[in-house]
């Protein structure tokens, strides 16, 4: 019974962290999560193409004590406005892309640890008082396992998945829904990377300087891709991806 038990419990951590080494809880280097140390900065860009969710999850956040800022980049024109002292809007006069968008949060960020979103995913709560409870110092880039990642439906039920994190060993789709990383662990993204690859570059960057990336199980509700999968944004697609092979040196 007890083989059949452990059995299944090591398929389970196999479906969940695909390509990982799940961490016990007491082997992460932890810390107080009422410390100021644990307080994150939100980096949001946004075209405001889903206001409904966009809003939905900056008033979620904002009820969570280890959320100090919001800062959201409008690279859109919007009438929006959101009354929280948390929320920091960075109106900016033409697009200037994801990327940038991220650059700019991180440079302006007041909190020490970085929390970089996507406009249009609900985040479990449970999430960030987990990562609240992590010295984010001692590790690279902290994404979402693909498995957190679920379709976003009007007025249903956060229901996460029971929380736990991993040593990444490579990076999958869930981290370019949400990103959480120590302001230190910031590494400026050329802004000729426009919109994709922002992610991976974090990543990668992180690696090569031998810090250990992480990937955690959560959930995400999310409209993938509700911006950028658009047409228009194909050519700037290829042409990241061309720059970023040129950058990390993989197209050699």
């Amino acid at each position: 019974m007890n083989s059949v038990l452990g059995n299944w419990k090591k398929s389970l951590r196999q479906m969940l962290y695909p390509d990982s080494i799940r961490i016990p809880l007491d082997r992460l280097i932890r810390r107080t999560p009422e410390s100021e140390e644990s307080s994150f900065s939100v980096i949001m860009p946004t075209l405001w193409r889903v206001p409904k969710i966009t809003l939905r999850s900056m008033e979620l956040l904002c009820r969570n004590e280890h959320i100090g800022e919001i800062v959201v980049i409008s690279n859109g024109p919007t009438n929006l406005t959101f009354s929280s002292p948390k929320v920091r809007i960075l109106q900016q006069e033409e697009n200037i892309y994801v990327n940038p968008a991220w650059n700019l949060g991180a440079r302006e960020a007041r909190f020490p640890n970085l929390m970089i979103l996507n406009d249009d995913g609900l985040l479990a709560d449970e999430a960030v008082t987990f990562m609240a409870g992590i010295a984010m110092e001692h590790y690279g880039v902290i994404g979402l396992s693909e498995q957190s990642i679920l379709d976003w439906e009007e007025n249903k039920p956060m229901h996460p998945q029971r929380t736990g994190i991993a040593i990444s060993k490579r990076m999958n789709f869930g981290f370019g829904g949400c990103l959480f990383l120590h302001k230190s662990r910031y590494i400026e993204i050329p802004n000729d990377l426009k919109i994709y690859y922002g992610d991976s570059f974090l990543y990668d960057k992180n690696r090569q300087l031998g810090n250990v990336n992480l990937v955690l199980n959560t959930q995400l509700q999310t409209i993938n891709h509700s911006t950028s999968g658009e047409p228009q944004f194909s050519p700037i697609k290829e042409a990241d991806r061309k720059l970023f092979l040129d950058l990390m040196g993989y197209g050699k």
